[in-house]
């Protein structure tokens, strides 16, 4: 069974925000989040670096994608 928990690192502990049951030495995995920018801010960033693209191969992968929505699977 996975959790995910949100936590705090400082002086390299990390505190969990909230309690969790697991037993000892348990395997975790830890993902610090880049919070120097936050999305309003990169989406802002970003503003103008498609400018110059060709629309044709945009037209294209859209299309391509509506494609996949269309056709039928059969398992």
């Amino acid at each position: 069974m996975s959790i995910m928990v949100e936590g705090i690192y400082r002086s390299g502990v990390i505190k969990l925000k909230t309690a969790v049951e697991a037993p000892n030495n348990s395997e975790v995995l830890v993902l610090f989040k880049n919070r120097s920018k936050t999305d309003k801010e990169k989406f802002i960033k970003s503003a103008g670096k498609w400018k110059d693209i060709d629309i044709n191969i945009f037209n294209g992968i859209l299309k391509s994608r509506k494609d996949l929505r269309k056709r039928e699977f059969e398992l």
